[in-house]
């Protein structure tokens, strides 16, 4: 299923460049979508990928007069994602749709230049900054449409591999994640995206879907080059497991435009998953466990965030 249109919309997606984020946005374009920005960390690779969908004849035969930006934006800097929101703010008067995208998969420990772990801050926390700050856009722009905005976190059943069940009580979540000594190559990917559908559901608690519709999306497994940063012997298995099982880009594509286009209301806080057999919502984000899990992650990434702002308040 996808929308018959987006028609007007303005759309945002993070990692556009490439893979399911550029199919997304060629998609939106066959979709009529008046506006689509790319917000990549290379200018460079953002223009050639716009360059690419400018030359496809299908999008100038039915949408020659779609306007195409590239923001520049570094996932492993908070301040990279602070500039990019305030630059959306500052040049947008409306914004339709948010699709958190982009993300990396590294099996060895790395530090973000904000500090954190690199996967964490990569895939969630920065895109938590960014969907923070551009809520009252995307809530004013619903109050003009008379109909919600939306917003779509990039998710995945890999989640169901987490090992946030061994959290100690006494420890933040945050904390924890960037704990070298407990860290597991294995598990982070997977941790980060029970974190990205943690953070949409508690945010749905909170703001009303006739405001702005909060989901996560699993597209499943896709033939993209997403494995590029891992090591070679798991890079080989992925390749094969891709071969074998992996459903096409386009269809990838298509999960995102149709969480940010048809799903309604009913969608709102939810994990639409796209692979065969996994659960809506996953330990510990069900019942009263979950519900202590998603509270503490957000008084941790509220507080995290007041120190970012209070850091750069004044640039």
């Amino acid at each position: 299923m996808t929308p018959a249109t987006f028609t007007h919309k303005t759309i945002l997606i993070t990692g556009a460049n490439s893979g399911i984020g550029y199919e997304a946005a060629r998609q939106c374009l066959l979709l009529n979508a008046e506006r689509v920005i790319f917000g990549v960390r290379s200018v460079k690779k953002g223009q050639e990928a716009i360059s690419a969908l400018r030359a496809n004849p299908e999008i100038n035969k039915v949408n020659p007069g779609a306007r195409l930006d590239v923001f520049r934006l570094d996932l492993d800097d908070y301040r990279s994602g602070l500039d990019f929101a305030r630059k959306i703010k500052a040049e947008m008067k409306m914004l339709d749709v948010f699709i958190a995208n982009a993300g990396m998969n590294v099996m060895r420990f790395m530090r973000s230049r904000s500090g954190h772990e690199k996967v964490m801050q990569v895939n969630a926390y920065t895109h938590f900054l960014i969907a923070l700050e551009l809520l009252p856009l995307l809530c004013s722009t619903a109050t003009i449409r008379k109909s919600p905005s939306r917003l779509v976190m990039v998710g995945s059943s890999a989640q169901n591999m987490h090992n946030l069940s061994q959290l100690p009580k006494d420890k933040s979540i945050m904390a924890y994640l960037d704990d070298k000594s407990t860290y597991n190559g294995f598990r982070q990917y997977a941790n980060s995206k029970l974190v990205m559908n943690a953070f949409a559901q508690h945010l749905a608690s909170v703001i009303p879907a006739r405001e702005v519709i909060a989901n996560t999306v699993d597209p499943g497994m896709v033939a993209t080059g997403f494995d590029k940063e891992l090591p070679g012997w798991l890079r080989g298995i992925m390749y094969m497991a891709r071969k074998v099982f992996a459903k096409s880009v386009e269809d990838g594509g298509r999960t995102l435009v149709d969480a940010a286009g048809i799903v309604g209301e009913e969608s709102h806080g939810r994990f639409l998953s796209h692979t065969r057999g996994a659960p809506s919502d996953t330990p510990p984000l069900v019942g009263a466990e979950g519900k202590q899990f998603r509270e503490r992650l957000w008084e941790d990434l509220l507080a995290d965030l007041r120190n970012v702002d209070e850091k750069y308040r004044n640039d």
